[in-house]
């Protein structure tokens, strides 16, 4: 699916309800036209899973847009959203450590 660094783990996951996967990596990451960093979320639309899994990624959320790019403490490592609210559900995440 084009995480290929050693550096590109996933730290969190979350499926949303039209089928699409939420993904939350560790560090720094650079898929199929997109790059970012440990405090983004991006979107894998599958196309197919398995053993043959293909899909496109697209961009969720970015963590610097809120201030989350300060300090190393603000990885991303845990998201619930809140589907019930609509058209702009609301994103609920943790972090390594407080915000300082």
């Amino acid at each position: 699916m084009g995480l290929s660094s050693t550096y590109e783990d996933v730290d969190a996951l979350y499926f949303l309800t039209d089928g699409t996967m939420l993904v939350s990596i560790r560090d720094a990451f650079s898929v199929t036209g997109i790059s970012g960093a440990d405090e983004d979320l991006i979107r894998f639309t599958a196309t197919s899973w398995g053993s043959t899994t293909a899909g496109t990624w697209s961009w969720y959320f970015d963590g610097s847009d809120v201030g989350l790019s300060t300090t190393s403490y603000e990885d991303v490592d845990g998201i619930w959203v809140d589907q019930a609210i609509t058209p702009y559900p609301d994103i609920y995440l943790s972090t390594l450590a407080p915000s300082r």
